[in-house]
Protein backbone atom coordinates (compact mmCIF):
# COMPACT_ATOMS: atom_id res chain seq x y z
CA UNK A 1 0.00 0.00 0.00
CA UNK A 2 1.16 3.42 -1.01
CA UNK A 3 2.01 5.58 1.79
CA UNK A 4 0.36 9.16 2.63
CA UNK A 5 3.05 11.66 2.61
CA UNK A 6 2.29 13.81 5.00
CA UNK A 7 3.86 17.55 6.07
CA UNK A 8 3.90 18.69 9.73
CA UNK A 9 5.05 22.60 9.72
CA UNK A 10 5.81 24.24 12.92
CA UNK A 11 7.92 26.79 14.60
CA UNK A 12 10.32 25.10 16.57
CA UNK A 13 10.69 21.94 19.07
CA UNK A 14 10.76 24.02 22.11
CA UNK A 15 10.01 22.55 25.56
CA UNK A 16 6.11 24.14 25.20
CA UNK A 17 3.24 21.79 25.45
CA UNK A 18 2.57 22.07 21.50
CA UNK A 19 5.71 20.74 20.71
CA UNK A 20 5.43 17.92 22.83
CA UNK A 21 1.73 17.07 21.73
CA UNK A 22 3.01 17.28 18.18
CA UNK A 23 6.16 14.83 18.85
CA UNK A 24 3.50 12.60 20.67
CA UNK A 25 0.95 12.33 17.45
CA UNK A 26 4.08 12.17 14.87
CA UNK A 27 5.77 8.93 16.85
CA UNK A 28 1.67 7.17 17.44
CA UNK A 29 1.09 7.70 13.80
CA UNK A 30 1.63 4.55 11.89
CA UNK A 31 4.91 4.46 10.10
CA UNK A 32 3.88 1.89 7.84
CA UNK A 33 0.57 3.96 6.31
CA UNK A 34 2.70 7.44 6.51
CA UNK A 35 5.65 8.86 5.58
CA UNK A 36 6.09 11.43 7.81
CA UNK A 37 7.97 14.69 7.42
CA UNK A 38 8.26 17.59 10.10
CA UNK A 39 9.09 21.49 8.91
CA UNK A 40 10.70 23.56 11.35
CA UNK A 41 11.68 27.11 10.78
CA UNK A 42 14.44 26.58 13.69
CA UNK A 43 16.13 23.49 14.68
CA UNK A 44 16.04 23.94 18.16
CA UNK A 45 14.00 22.72 21.36
CA UNK A 46 14.42 20.04 24.00
CA UNK A 47 11.92 17.93 22.12
CA UNK A 48 13.37 17.52 19.09
CA UNK A 49 15.52 14.37 20.79
CA UNK A 50 12.38 12.26 21.73
CA UNK A 51 11.14 12.74 17.34
CA UNK A 52 11.23 8.96 16.13
CA UNK A 53 13.95 7.93 13.92
CA UNK A 54 12.09 7.23 10.94
CA UNK A 55 10.53 11.00 10.92
CA UNK A 56 11.78 13.38 8.26
CA UNK A 57 13.40 16.29 10.16
CA UNK A 58 14.14 19.40 7.91
CA UNK A 59 14.51 22.81 9.32
CA UNK A 60 15.48 26.58 7.99
CA UNK A 61 18.01 27.61 10.01
CA UNK A 62 20.39 25.62 12.90
CA UNK A 63 20.15 28.00 15.84
CA UNK A 64 17.08 29.02 18.42
CA UNK A 65 14.66 31.57 17.48
CA UNK A 66 15.45 34.88 17.00
CA UNK A 67 14.12 38.47 17.59
CA UNK A 68 12.73 39.68 14.25
CA UNK A 69 12.02 36.86 12.54
CA UNK A 70 7.96 36.93 11.74
CA UNK A 71 8.93 40.88 10.69
CA UNK A 72 10.88 39.99 8.80
CA UNK A 73 9.37 36.77 7.26
CA UNK A 74 6.27 39.42 6.69
CA UNK A 75 8.36 41.13 3.53
CA UNK A 76 7.60 38.02 1.47
CA UNK A 77 4.27 37.32 0.20
CA UNK A 78 2.87 33.45 1.64
CA UNK A 79 2.98 31.92 -1.54
CA UNK A 80 7.00 32.70 -2.02
CA UNK A 81 7.96 31.40 1.51
CA UNK A 82 5.75 27.88 0.66
CA UNK A 83 8.11 27.80 -2.23
CA UNK A 84 11.02 28.46 -0.44
CA UNK A 85 10.37 26.06 2.67
CA UNK A 86 8.51 23.81 1.04
CA UNK A 87 10.90 21.86 -1.66
CA UNK A 88 8.59 18.47 -2.02
CA UNK A 89 4.80 17.36 -2.56
CA UNK A 90 3.00 16.25 -0.10
CA UNK A 91 -0.89 14.45 0.44
CA UNK A 92 -1.34 16.62 3.69
CA UNK A 93 0.30 19.69 4.45
CA UNK A 94 -0.47 20.53 8.02
CA UNK A 95 0.56 23.87 9.93
CA UNK A 96 -0.08 22.76 13.19
CA UNK A 97 0.37 26.25 14.72
CA UNK A 98 -1.50 29.42 14.35
CA UNK A 99 0.91 32.55 13.49
CA UNK A 100 3.84 31.82 10.59
CA UNK A 101 3.09 27.68 9.93
CA UNK A 102 -0.50 28.90 8.96
CA UNK A 103 0.59 31.73 6.85
CA UNK A 104 3.12 28.96 4.53
CA UNK A 105 0.76 26.16 4.45
CA UNK A 106 -2.18 28.59 3.38
CA UNK A 107 -0.45 29.11 0.57
CA UNK A 108 0.54 25.53 -1.09
CA UNK A 109 -0.97 25.94 -4.50
CA UNK A 110 -1.00 21.98 -5.48
CA UNK A 111 -4.60 21.21 -5.74
CA UNK A 112 -3.97 17.63 -4.80
CA UNK A 113 -2.40 18.55 -1.52
CA UNK A 114 -5.09 18.12 1.52
CA UNK A 115 -4.47 21.55 3.93
CA UNK A 116 -5.40 21.74 7.90
CA UNK A 117 -4.68 24.52 10.35
CA UNK A 118 -3.98 23.62 14.37
CA UNK A 119 -5.13 26.28 16.71
CA UNK A 120 -4.20 26.17 20.45
CA UNK A 121 -4.84 29.07 22.21
CA UNK A 122 -8.13 30.63 22.81
CA UNK A 123 -8.18 33.76 20.91
CA UNK A 124 -9.05 36.98 22.80
CA UNK A 125 -8.50 39.67 19.72
CA UNK A 126 -8.27 39.72 16.35
CA UNK A 127 -5.03 41.41 16.29
CA UNK A 128 -3.53 38.02 18.49
CA UNK A 129 -4.79 35.97 14.67
CA UNK A 130 -3.16 39.19 12.59
CA UNK A 131 -0.06 39.91 13.98
CA UNK A 132 1.96 37.82 11.64
CA UNK A 133 -0.07 38.53 8.63
CA UNK A 134 0.48 42.10 6.64
CA UNK A 135 -2.86 42.96 7.43
CA UNK A 136 -6.11 41.47 9.22
CA UNK A 137 -7.35 40.89 5.43
CA UNK A 138 -4.34 38.52 4.92
CA UNK A 139 -5.09 36.25 7.50
CA UNK A 140 -8.44 36.18 7.17
CA UNK A 141 -7.87 34.99 3.52
CA UNK A 142 -5.15 32.47 4.74
CA UNK A 143 -7.70 30.55 6.95
CA UNK A 144 -10.15 30.39 4.09
CA UNK A 145 -7.66 28.24 2.25
CA UNK A 146 -7.89 25.30 4.22
CA UNK A 147 -10.08 22.08 3.54
CA UNK A 148 -10.73 22.01 7.80
CA UNK A 149 -9.31 23.48 10.54
CA UNK A 150 -8.92 22.05 14.21
CA UNK A 151 -8.81 23.43 17.54
CA UNK A 152 -7.74 22.06 20.98
CA UNK A 153 -10.79 22.68 22.44
CA UNK A 154 -14.52 23.65 22.13
CA UNK A 155 -13.89 27.56 23.41
CA UNK A 156 -10.49 27.77 21.63
CA UNK A 157 -12.79 27.01 18.00
CA UNK A 158 -15.25 29.14 19.05
CA UNK A 159 -13.24 32.13 20.17
CA UNK A 160 -11.72 31.89 16.43
CA UNK A 161 -14.68 31.99 14.91
CA UNK A 162 -15.92 35.28 17.16
CA UNK A 163 -12.99 37.37 16.96
CA UNK A 164 -12.09 36.42 13.05
CA UNK A 165 -15.99 36.90 12.32
CA UNK A 166 -15.79 33.88 10.37
CA UNK A 167 -19.36 31.58 10.57
CA UNK A 168 -18.62 29.67 7.00
CA UNK A 169 -15.53 27.76 8.72
CA UNK A 170 -16.38 25.51 11.53
CA UNK A 171 -13.45 24.59 13.43
CA UNK A 172 -13.38 20.70 14.76
CA UNK A 173 -12.37 20.19 18.35
CA UNK A 174 -8.96 18.10 18.08
CA UNK A 175 -7.38 16.72 21.65
CA UNK A 176 -4.12 16.55 22.27
CA UNK A 177 -2.32 13.41 22.13
CA UNK A 178 -0.50 11.94 24.44
CA UNK A 179 1.61 9.07 25.32
CA UNK A 180 -0.38 7.65 28.17
CA UNK A 181 1.73 4.18 28.93
CA UNK A 182 4.77 6.06 28.83
CA UNK A 183 3.51 8.67 31.27
CA UNK A 184 2.18 6.49 33.48
CA UNK A 185 5.31 4.05 33.01
CA UNK A 186 7.71 7.19 34.13
CA UNK A 187 5.66 9.21 36.59
CA UNK A 188 6.45 5.67 39.23
CA UNK A 189 10.25 6.29 39.00
CA UNK A 190 11.85 7.54 42.22
CA UNK A 191 12.80 11.67 42.63
CA UNK A 192 15.68 13.11 44.34
CA UNK A 193 13.19 15.64 46.75
CA UNK A 194 12.37 13.73 49.99
CA UNK A 195 8.57 15.11 50.68
CA UNK A 196 7.13 15.61 54.00
CA UNK A 197 4.55 13.98 55.14
CA UNK A 198 3.31 16.53 57.25
CA UNK A 199 2.39 18.83 54.56
CA UNK A 200 0.40 19.21 51.60
CA UNK A 201 2.47 18.88 48.41
CA UNK A 202 1.76 20.93 45.85
CA UNK A 203 2.81 21.58 42.24
CA UNK A 204 3.11 23.24 39.17
CA UNK A 205 4.95 22.19 35.56
CA UNK A 206 5.58 25.05 32.95
CA UNK A 207 7.65 27.39 31.24
CA UNK A 208 8.50 30.33 33.60
CA UNK A 209 6.58 33.20 31.26
CA UNK A 210 4.47 35.51 31.36
CA UNK A 211 1.37 33.95 30.22
CA UNK A 212 1.53 31.37 33.24
CA UNK A 213 1.08 33.74 36.13
CA UNK A 214 3.67 32.26 38.57
CA UNK A 215 4.26 35.55 39.95
CA UNK A 216 0.56 36.18 41.42
CA UNK A 217 0.78 32.46 42.53
CA UNK A 218 3.95 34.05 44.84
CA UNK A 219 1.60 36.84 45.79
CA UNK A 220 -0.98 34.33 46.57
CA UNK A 221 1.03 31.70 48.69
CA UNK A 222 2.94 34.75 50.38
CA UNK A 223 -0.38 36.19 51.63
CA UNK A 224 -1.81 32.38 52.69
CA UNK A 225 1.38 32.37 54.97
CA UNK A 226 0.66 35.46 56.30
CA UNK A 227 -2.86 33.96 57.47
CA UNK A 228 -1.27 31.26 59.62
CA UNK A 229 -1.61 28.34 57.02
CA UNK A 230 1.57 27.02 56.54
CA UNK A 231 0.92 23.18 55.59
CA UNK A 232 2.21 23.20 52.21
CA UNK A 233 5.07 22.94 50.37
CA UNK A 234 5.04 23.79 46.50
CA UNK A 235 7.55 22.63 43.76
CA UNK A 236 7.89 24.21 40.17
CA UNK A 237 9.14 22.59 37.52
CA UNK A 238 10.17 24.71 34.59
CA UNK A 239 12.59 26.58 32.78
CA UNK A 240 11.94 29.96 30.83
CA UNK A 241 12.54 33.73 30.82
CA UNK A 242 11.42 35.16 33.96
CA UNK A 243 13.23 32.21 36.31
CA UNK A 244 15.78 34.37 37.93
CA UNK A 245 12.91 37.28 38.73
CA UNK A 246 10.96 34.13 40.29
CA UNK A 247 13.81 33.37 42.37
CA UNK A 248 14.64 37.01 43.45
CA UNK A 249 10.44 36.98 44.28
CA UNK A 250 10.51 33.75 46.50
CA UNK A 251 13.34 35.42 48.17
CA UNK A 252 11.76 38.98 48.81
CA UNK A 253 8.94 37.00 49.77
CA UNK A 254 10.39 34.96 52.24
CA UNK A 255 8.95 32.07 51.09
CA UNK A 256 11.86 29.71 50.81
CA UNK A 257 11.00 27.22 53.17
CA UNK A 258 7.68 26.74 51.03
CA UNK A 259 8.29 27.55 47.84
CA UNK A 260 11.27 25.42 45.83
CA UNK A 261 11.93 25.85 42.55
CA UNK A 262 13.23 22.40 40.64
CA UNK A 263 14.11 24.14 36.98
CA UNK A 264 13.76 22.00 33.88
CA UNK A 265 13.11 17.94 34.44
CA UNK A 266 12.51 15.46 31.54
CA UNK A 267 9.85 13.10 33.30
CA UNK A 268 8.02 15.56 35.08
CA UNK A 269 5.65 12.81 35.75
CA UNK A 270 7.48 11.17 39.22
CA UNK A 271 7.53 14.46 40.64
CA UNK A 272 3.71 14.85 39.55
CA UNK A 273 2.38 11.89 40.78
CA UNK A 274 3.72 11.75 44.31
CA UNK A 275 1.98 15.17 44.53
CA UNK A 276 -1.52 16.01 46.72
CA UNK A 277 -2.38 18.56 44.04
CA UNK A 278 -1.36 20.35 41.04
CA UNK A 279 -1.96 24.03 40.60
CA UNK A 280 -2.29 25.55 37.26
CA UNK A 281 -1.93 29.49 37.74
CA UNK A 282 -2.14 30.39 33.99
CA UNK A 283 -3.87 33.60 32.24
CA UNK A 284 -4.63 31.52 29.42
CA UNK A 285 -4.54 28.24 27.76
CA UNK A 286 -5.80 26.73 24.61
CA UNK A 287 -5.85 22.91 26.53
CA UNK A 288 -3.25 22.09 28.93
CA UNK A 289 -0.96 19.51 28.18
CA UNK A 290 0.34 19.68 31.51
CA UNK A 291 -3.19 19.89 33.61
CA UNK A 292 -4.16 16.42 31.79
CA UNK A 293 -0.84 15.29 32.16
CA UNK A 294 -1.56 15.17 35.99
CA UNK A 295 -5.22 13.55 35.65
CA UNK A 296 -3.43 10.54 34.15
CA UNK A 297 -0.96 10.23 36.86
CA UNK A 298 -3.83 10.53 38.98
CA UNK A 299 -3.27 13.70 40.77
CA UNK A 300 -6.00 16.29 41.14
CA UNK A 301 -5.71 19.91 40.14
CA UNK A 302 -6.39 23.26 40.91
CA UNK A 303 -6.80 25.35 38.05
CA UNK A 304 -8.13 29.46 36.99
CA UNK A 305 -11.09 29.30 34.75
CA UNK A 306 -8.98 28.80 31.00
CA UNK A 307 -10.16 27.29 28.17
CA UNK A 308 -10.25 23.56 27.61
CA UNK A 309 -10.45 22.93 31.18
CA UNK A 310 -13.77 21.16 31.64
CA UNK A 311 -13.03 19.09 28.74
CA UNK A 312 -10.45 17.61 30.68
CA UNK A 313 -12.06 17.11 33.78
CA UNK A 314 -15.40 16.00 32.64
CA UNK A 315 -18.19 16.18 35.12
CA UNK A 316 -16.19 15.04 37.79
CA UNK A 317 -14.63 16.49 41.20
CA UNK A 318 -11.20 15.74 39.49
CA UNK A 319 -10.49 19.57 38.75
CA UNK A 320 -11.10 22.15 40.94
CA UNK A 321 -11.80 25.54 38.73
CA UNK A 322 -11.50 29.25 40.06
CA UNK A 323 -11.89 32.57 39.01
CA UNK A 324 -8.75 33.97 36.73
CA UNK A 325 -7.56 36.30 39.49
CA UNK A 326 -5.26 35.86 42.38
CA UNK A 327 -8.49 36.01 44.46
CA UNK A 328 -9.47 32.85 43.11
CA UNK A 329 -6.48 31.74 43.28
CA UNK A 330 -5.58 32.50 47.07
CA UNK A 331 -9.35 30.90 48.30
CA UNK A 332 -9.13 27.88 46.23
CA UNK A 333 -6.19 27.31 47.68
CA UNK A 334 -6.66 28.38 50.98
CA UNK A 335 -9.89 25.91 50.73
CA UNK A 336 -7.95 22.49 49.35
CA UNK A 337 -5.21 23.13 51.98
CA UNK A 338 -8.11 23.73 55.23
CA UNK A 339 -10.59 20.67 53.66
CA UNK A 340 -9.57 17.32 53.91
CA UNK A 341 -12.71 16.25 52.72
CA UNK A 342 -12.30 17.61 49.35
CA UNK A 343 -8.64 16.76 49.14
CA UNK A 344 -9.86 12.82 49.02
CA UNK A 345 -12.68 13.58 46.64
CA UNK A 346 -10.51 15.44 44.24
CA UNK A 347 -7.79 12.57 44.23
CA UNK A 348 -10.91 9.59 44.41
CA UNK A 349 -12.02 11.43 41.20
CA UNK A 350 -8.69 11.82 39.64
CA UNK A 351 -8.34 8.52 39.80
CA UNK A 352 -11.06 7.62 37.90
CA UNK A 353 -11.18 10.13 35.55
CA UNK A 354 -7.44 9.17 34.36
CA UNK A 355 -9.02 5.89 32.75
CA UNK A 356 -11.04 8.73 30.23
CA UNK A 357 -7.79 9.13 28.40
CA UNK A 358 -6.06 6.80 25.57
CA UNK A 359 -3.76 7.46 23.17
CA UNK A 360 -5.21 5.13 20.64
CA UNK A 361 -8.49 7.00 20.70
CA UNK A 362 -7.09 9.99 20.57
CA UNK A 363 -5.18 9.15 17.19
CA UNK A 364 -8.54 7.96 15.75
CA UNK A 365 -9.86 11.63 16.61
CA UNK A 366 -7.13 12.81 14.23
CA UNK A 367 -6.70 10.24 11.25
CA UNK A 368 -11.07 10.96 11.33
CA UNK A 369 -10.24 14.89 11.20
CA UNK A 370 -8.01 14.03 8.16
CA UNK A 371 -10.26 11.48 6.44
CA UNK A 372 -7.88 8.77 7.08
CA UNK A 373 -9.97 5.27 8.26
CA UNK A 374 -8.74 2.27 9.95
CA UNK A 375 -9.04 -0.21 7.33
Amino acid sequence: MKKIKILFFHFCLGHGGAEKVLVNLMNNLDPNKYDITLFTLFHHGVNGKHLAQYIKWIYWLDRAPFRGVVFLLKLFSPSCLHKFFIKDTYDIEIAFMQGIPTRVVSACANPKTKKYAWLHNEVKSIKQISSVYRCAEESYFAYHQFDKIAGVSDIVCESFCKQLNVFDIKPVTIHNTLEIDKIVSKSTLPISEKLSTTVINLCSVGRLVPQKAYFRLMNVFSKIVDEGITNFHFYLLGEGILKNKLVQQVKDLHLEEYVTLLGYDENPYRYVSKMDFFVCSSLQEGYSTAVTESIVVQTPVLTTDCSGMREIFGDTDAGIIVQNSENGLFNGLRKILKDKNLRDRSKQAAILRSGYFSTKNLIAEFESFIGIGNE
